[in-house]
């Protein structure tokens, strides 16, 4: 018998023994010797709650590693910008995952499951972006629009400095200057050529539906999306235009010293439009012409592109998810994308948080 009491050992409270006892011929035993004992024994239990298993390593091969290191490595730079010092890359990442493995409670009855949530996760890195010619020349008579601003720290900013820049001969920011434009005519050019296309730039279209509230807002096409999506969806006005007033406002550029909105120049150039995708699927496609067309634009003068297919859905871990207890929603993509936030369903408890947690495999929004 043993009466215990709470203690904190290395941050962690611990019930320890106060008295232990033997029961021996209808006598209970007791010594110093006895107590010292069974309290490194708790001691030891404790230590040992608190690492993986021999069986467990075992399992934790060398490819199953490189599976989890190589999504990690998508957010290198944040993972690492916390206060360890003198310490690699690699490590870092093995204390990361040996903590997160812990925290979830991870043995080798679980380790298949846990590991198959990465390992069935599509993983979308940018390189090769530098070598689509949607993205990476700059051609006349086209404005390129980024589904971000150039003050945000975004993801489309990342790309740039990372794959387009490093690799441009001669970089003048093309993405994200805003090259002066120009009237003449009663028509707009940019760089002294009339404005031909318009080029909205995206990361990755999934379904669509943020893509297309995010052209809506740069077209000025607000009251459009509302009647699109109402019909799509059966949402009431007021919900969704406090869904769209949290988008960016009506995108705007200089012009002889003034500013004129993407609107204006659709209105009096009749460009064709573009909307381009390095990571897309047909359906994202489908919503962004449907959406396009319904506003009036000749289906003629609209390219709809994505480089790359988003394939994996969450179907294929819905076994893993219920063998560890983790909410599953099937209605989305599994990806995990450089310089963006992953979802954080469908991943480990803690996989997904802030960089100065240990457990922390990917990083959240916020930090990116």
């Amino acid at each position: 018998m043993r009466v215990v009491y709470d203690s904190v050992v290395r941050g962690w409270t611990v019930k320890l023994p106060s008295l232990y006892f033997v029961h021996k011929d209808e006598k209970w035993y007791s010594s110093s010797d006895l107590q010292n004992l069974y309290k490194l024994i708790s001691l030891i239990e404790f230590s040992n709650s608190r690492m993986l298993n021999y069986e467990l390593s075992t399992l934790v091969h060398e490819n199953a590693f490189e599976t989890i290191k190589s999504a990690m490595m998508l957010h290198q730079k944040e993972l690492a910008d916390i206060s360890i010092k003198k310490i690699d890359v690699k490590s870092l990442i093995i204390i990361r995952l040996v903590n997160n493995l812990l925290l979830n409670g991870i043995d080798s009855s679980k380790w298949e499951y846990y590991y198959n949530l990465f390992a069935k996760q599509q993983i979308l890195s940018f390189e090769g972006i530098e070598h689509d010619k949607y993205f990476s020349t700059h051609e006349k008579g086209v404005l390129v629009v980024p589904k971000d601003r150039v003050q945000e720290d975004a993801v489309l900013r990342k790309v740039y400095e990372n794959y387009i820049r490093v690799n441009a001969e001669r970089d003048v920011d093309w993405w994200f200057s805003g090259d002066e434009l120009s009237e003449n005519n009663d028509e707009f050019y940019i760089n002294g050529s009339r404005i031909e296309k318009i080029r909205f730039l995206f990361d990755n279209t999934e379904h669509g539906t943020a893509t297309i509230r995010a052209i809506a807002t740069k077209l000025g096409k607000v009251d459009e999306w509302i009647r699109f999506e109402q019909k799509r969806k059966g949402q009431s006005e007021e919900r969704l235009r406090q869904i769209i007033e949290k988008q960016s406002a009506n995108q705007q550029f200089k012009c002889n010293g003034t500013l004129v909105s993407l609107k204006e120049i659709v209105a009096k150039n009749k460009p064709e439009l573009e909307a381009c995708s390095f990571y897309g699927t047909n359906e994202g496609d489908g919503l962004i012409k449907s959406f396009l067309v319904s506003c009036g634009i000749d289906e003629s003068r609209l390219l709809v592109y994505h480089a790359k297919e988003i394939i994996n859905k969450a179907e294929l871990v819905k076994e893993e998810c219920e063998k560890l207890g983790l909410k599953y929603n099937d209605n989305i993509y599994i990806v995990i994308r450089e310089f963006n936030m992953p979802k954080c369903s469908l991943l480990p408890k803690g996989a997904v948080g802030k960089a100065n947690r240990i457990a922390t495999l990917l990083v959240k929004k916020d930090e990116m």
